[in-house]
């Protein structure tokens, strides 16, 4: 929108302990375009002598993780320097790229509350889980019960053990939601199957704005504004931005660049419209997300 920024601020740190014992330490602002990729800040960083084949050589950090290359910049961040080396530098931008292309399995991050139950009724499973994102293992408890034990995800498979029981499903939209979950006991009898699993995000997610829409980002799905829950809940699935309320209908708005109240357009007080902005928490602030 006409308010924002074309630019953004951001902070590069590196600390390299040395054989000596010492610790080195630097830091660097840099001012680049808004909606950046990680790749071009690296190149920036390089500048005037530095090629693309150096800025693989290095990767930018939040959280103790790598950021992908084809990730964007849209607000003042801090990232840490880690250098990697020409070979496994290479290893690690070539996955990026065939992530991004869709040609390799994404990196997901499950961590945080989720709601495991079945379609015919009954009180759901209620676990809190702690997972850094792209790791193959993650820990938590099911509330009321016990600790999960042996968190593992193999591809889009998905396999735990709490108590007595084995639980194993399948991860889905990009790591939102589970399906066929199987629960057996510990002796190999099922329990339970055809579970299904959904992330349960903190209504602080959710702001309402009177008043505002989103303009130039087109509506990918429309619903009925009776129960707004039910919009809600698809929203987070699907990984949208949010929905605008007019005349009874919610028209949902993809995902895309993250999005905050400056970039809604107001309509004027007369407006009726309602904006509905969901608000993920940041898997690269501590990797639980």
């Amino acid at each position: 929108t006409a308010g924002s920024s074309a630019m953004v601020d951001v902070l590069v740190q590196f600390r390299h302990l040395c054989a000596d014992a010492t610790q080195r330490e630097w830091a660097h602002e840099f001012n680049i375009n808004r909606g950046c990729t990680i790749r071009r800040l690296k190149q920036v960083m390089l500048l005037p002598r530095g090629t693309a084949e150096d800025a693989r050589k290095f990767e930018l950090r939040r959280g103790g993780r790598r950021v992908p290359d084809h990730e964007q910049v849209w607000k003042p961040t801090t990232f840490d320097f880690e250098y990697l080396g020409e070979e496994e530098g290479a290893r690690r931008a070539a996955l990026d790229d065939a992530r991004a292309a869709g040609t390799a399995e994404e990196e997901v991050a499950i961590g945080g509350k989720w709601a495991v139950f079945s379609r015919q009724g009954g009180t759901p499973g209620i676990y809190n889980l702690r997972h850094q994102p792209g790791s193959s293992t993650f820990t938590g408890e099911q509330e009321g019960y016990a600790k999960v034990e042996n968190g593992k995800l193999e591809g889009k498979t998905i396999s735990w053990r709490v108590g007595d029981f084995f639980c194993q499903g399948q991860l889905g939209d990009r790591g939102r939601s589970m399906a066929e979950v199987r629960v057996t006991t510990t002796k190999g009898a099922v329990f339970a199957e055809g579970l299904e699993g959904i992330r349960l995000f903190d209504p602080h997610c959710w702001t309402t704005h009177p008043h505002y829409d989103l303009r130039g980002r087109g509506d990918v799905e429309q619903m009925d504004a009776k129960d707004l829950d039910a919009v809600k809940r698809r929203v987070e699935k699907m990984g949208y931005a949010g929905f605008s309320v007019w005349q009874g209908q919610a028209y949902i708005k993809g995902g895309g660049k993250p999005l905050g109240p400056e970039d809604l357009d107001y309509g004027g007080d007369e407006n009726p419209v309602v904006f509905h902005l969901f608000t993920p928490p940041d898997p690269y602030d501590d990797g639980e997300a």
